[in-house]
């Protein structure tokens, strides 16, 4: 019987997203197919979700709402747990509409995030921030890059 833990990625990319963000999408999935075919993870998924989701409306109460929310719950959590900022990552804004006088939370959706697991345990979220400086999901796969044999970031797209 081994120690070693399941290490499991998660990535959440936003639907319908522009043409540059499309591409950056397109290669930090690839890097995910690459880094399973290396044996440096040993699963990943990829989730899609929307532009925002409306944490006061009967939205947040559906199945998809709700886990959508759990989930960034679960991230705050995180990052509260480890020093780690993500408020630049999901934009929370208190909506006032005039045409309907309605008020509502809603909570802007990143173009991507990746979520590390080891077992079931969440050991990491990026973007984020620590002690003031970022830290992209392009970090977190070039460290995952580097427990195999072959270069899995493209030259000049680390740290994007």
């Amino acid at each position: 019987m081994t120690n070693q833990s399941e290490t499991r990625l998660e990535l959440y990319v936003r639907s319908l997203a522009p043409g540059v963000a499309r591409e950056q999408q397109d290669r930090v999935i690839a890097q995910l197919k690459n880094l399973k075919d290396a044996a440096a993870i040993d699963d990943y998924t990829i989730e899609v979700w929307g532009k925002e989701v409306c944490a006061t409306t009967e939205a947040a109460r559906t199945d998809t709402g709700k886990q959508v929310l759990e989930k960034i719950a679960e991230f705050e959590q995180w990052a509260a747990q480890n020093d780690r900022s993500l408020s630049s990552v999901f934009e929370v804004q208190e909506i006032d509409s005039t045409i309907t006088g309605d008020q509502y939370t809603s909570i802007v959706l990143p173009l991507m995030v990746l979520a590390e697991y080891h077992d079931d345990d969440l050991v990491g979220v990026a973007p984020c921030a620590y002690e003031g400086a970022p830290v992209t999901i392009d970090e977190i796969l070039a460290t995952l890059d580097e427990q195999t044999d072959r270069p899995l970031i493209a030259a000049g797209h680390a740290g994007q």
